[in-house]
């Protein structure tokens, strides 16, 4: 569908085209590397006319070819250096004349092929410019599509300011040709400053290849029209944890080992609607597992939700309940404190529920070692008939000795206000961020860090911060820049969550909306207190009684998940990991602030495993979940060799025994 708007920014156009054309794949098994997610933007190629008609001195006080310039110049700067992008220009070689049009018509230079690490170097082949030439916008498109991949999706960003002047054939029977041949290519295109005719024709090339158009008149509204125009899909993570599933009942509760750290599950939908209550606590389905637990030891237990790329329902949708994600101990005597996740109105999105036990072993009545049973469960939101893919993470603290650890902090989010200085956009790193928590990027400790980074809706973005014992975390999220209304949902904002090395919530859930009313505005968000140990676990291990204080209790990375939640008005939720849409930018800045303290102490302990084998777990040297199946594997691995050698010597010693 075409869509011809004015626009008041050029900059932002190409910018715009760049990013729709970039298209992220999801990440459809193992761990999503930011990396590996942004080497899976769809290739590339820019191609910027440098016909002689550009030399037009009507762009707001320069030259077309100038402000193309400057705005393509601006538009490489707003790309990650790890997009695989090219760049082609026509019309810089020969005149345009009459008797220089057979040359002209071949007047097609590549200035970058399409790779990673070409964004930084757009700016310098942009200063070598010369317009000049003819328009053979038919050829270039030929040559840009024998340039980029053979496979996969693939794009072209064509910007012009007049019609093709090397037809037949006909460029807008080019673009049909070039989808025709089952090229899966998409062509973007801008006009700046063109006539009826030039339109028409741009319009035609967008229109065939399933595309869009965008006029502009300046260089502030092409840079905004490429940056319109450059919209991708939502990066997606999978989770590469061990797969265990949950049990249907306490008493068939799956075993899961101690030195499990983290595994993936699936959230199963099993009451029956007319089941259904909203004081069930098995919700629409609760998956159970069983933990052993040793004597001395406390356990903080987290469940969350890994989405697919998603638009949530609204409240248009009077069928579909809210959802919510709850975790439940079968135990309540070992239960100290919980968090879970709810979704009011949009339900999508990672949600986070957990639970923090008491020690275990303590007097008669208190909470038992052995074996603890626990459940996580959903409830109501769009997801009717589907599995919910979710992680659950485990971590202990044995026999905890708090002998050098003050009192309890008390809650402070008002710290939180004003934000931490927040340096200028163009001041602060641009990042390609995680999609979940293996692949998390990680921001500075020791001073102020600010980065910047490009969002679109069902994308989640995770960061992880080293925090100590002593210590608090103050963060802003700032609104850098956003597209019309009209491009947005009815419901649209950065869902912005602090959580614990546990993956416990550690702050309030804030949220930034998006819109372009509130470009420059900031949210602030971070731990609700300095970090303490004792803000959860109080003087006599029965709480400190603080509500916004006990979430700030453990050190290590404190995780930034920052979520695009957006709504379509109507209908429930809609899968859109094949749906372009244009980028939101945002600025996160974060520091730790307060004077560190002394943490506790932990002592190892063993466990029983259902075989009967010793396995020990210590919180001053947890293993996470990657450590322990390369173990498992290798343990396995050895083992097998073994056997297959114990055979062999066996084998070797009845033969010489027969001799």
């Amino acid at each position: 569908m075409i869509r011809t708007k004015q626009l008041s920014a050029v900059v932002l156009t190409i910018s715009m085209l760049l990013v729709l054309v970039g298209s992220f794949a999801g990440i459809t098994a193992g761990r999503a590397q930011a990396q590996e997610a942004a080497s899976t933007i769809s290739p590339t190629m820019v191609i910027l006319d440098a016909s002689g008609s550009m030399l037009a001195d009507d762009a707001g006080g320069q030259t077309r070819m100038e402000a193309a310039k400057d705005a393509t110049s601006k538009f490489a700067g707003s790309v990650s250096e790890d997009s695989e992008i090219g760049f082609m220009v026509y019309g810089t070689e020969v005149g345009n004349s009459p008797e220089e049009r057979e040359a002209g018509c071949q007047d097609i230079t590549t200035l970058l092929p399409v790779q990673a690490g070409n964004s930084a170097k757009i700016p310098a082949e942009v200063g070598k410019i010369q317009a000049s030439g003819h328009t053979p916008m038919g050829p270039a498109l030929r040559q840009a599509a024998d340039e980029l991949p053979k496979e996969g999706q693939r794009s072209i960003v064509l910007v012009s300011d007049g019609e093709d002047t090397c037809a037949p054939p006909p460029v807008c029977e080019v673009a049909k040709e070039l989808k025709q041949q089952g090229i899966d290519l998409v062509i973007n295109t801008v006009g700046f400053l063109v006539d009826a005719g030039a339109r028409a024709e741009l319009e035609c090339i967008a229109e065939a290849t399933g595309g869009e158009y965008l006029d502009a008149q300046d260089s502030d509204s092409l840079a905004e029209s490429m940056k319109t125009l450059a919209t991708r899909t939502a990066r997606t993570a999978q989770s590469s944890a061990q797969e265990i599933q949950g049990g249907d009942a306490p008493t068939s509760a799956t075993q899961v080992p101690a030195d499990v750290e983290t595994f993936s599950t699936k959230l199963r939908e099993k009451t029956p609607e007319s089941e259904r209550s909203i004081s069930n606590q098995e919700g629409d389905g609760a998956e159970y597992f069983s933990v052993p637990v040793a004597e001395g030891e406390r356990l903080a237990i987290s469940a969350a939700t890994v989405p697919g790329a998603s638009s949530g329902a609204t409240l248009m949708d009077l069928d579909v309940r809210n959802f919510s994600l709850t975790m439940h101990l079968d135990d309540s005597s070992c239960f100290l404190a919980n968090d879970f996740g709810n979704g009011i109105i949009d339900s999508n999105g990672p949600f986070f529920a957990s639970i923090t036990t008491k020690q275990s072993g303590g007097a008669e009545g208190d909470c038992k070692s052995g074996n603890m049973v626990f459940s996580v469960a959903r409830k109501g939101g769009p997801f009717e008939g589907q599995d919910i893919p979710a992680e659950v993470t485990i971590k202990r603290f044995a026999n905890e000795n708090l002998t050098d650890v003050p009192e309890a902090f008390p809650s402070d989010k008002e710290s939180l206000t004003p934000p931490p200085a927040t340096p200028e956009a163009d001041q602060a790193k641009k990042v390609t961020p995680g999609s979940w928590f293996d692949d998390a990027t990680e921001l500075t400790a020791d001073n102020t860090s600010s980065v910047t980074a490009d969002i679109v809706p069902g994308e989640t973005h995770v960061y992880k911060i080293k925090s100590e014992y002593g210590q608090q975390l103050r963060g802003a999220v700032k609104l850098i820049d956003a597209p019309e209304a009209d491009k947005l949902a009815q419901i649209s904002g950065l869902d912005i969550k602090t959580l614990n090395s546990a993956r416990q919530l550690a702050g309030s859930e804030e949220n930034r909306p998006v819109n372009e009313h509130q470009i420059g505005e900031e949210t602030t968000f971070g731990n609700s207190a300095r970090i303490n140990y004792r803000n959860r676990i109080g003087e006599d291990g029965e709480k400190s009684g603080d509500y916004e204080a006990e979430r700030a209790w453990l050190d290590g990375d404190q995780y930034i998940v920052v979520f695009f939640n957006n709504s379509w008005g109507a209908g429930k939720s809609h899968d859109v990991a094949d749906v372009q849409n244009v980028p939101v930018t945002y600025q996160l800045t974060t520091e730790l602030v307060g004077e560190k303290i002394p943490g506790p102490a932990f002592e190892q302990v063993a466990h029983k495993s259902p075989s009967s084998e010793a396995q020990t777990s210590s919180q001053q040297n947890p293993k996470g979940t990657e450590e322990n199946e390369d173990e498992g594997s290798s343990n396995m691995m050895w083992f097998s060799i073994g056997a297959v050698l114990l055979a062999v010597v066996v084998g070797a010693a009845i033969a010489l025994t027969r001799r």
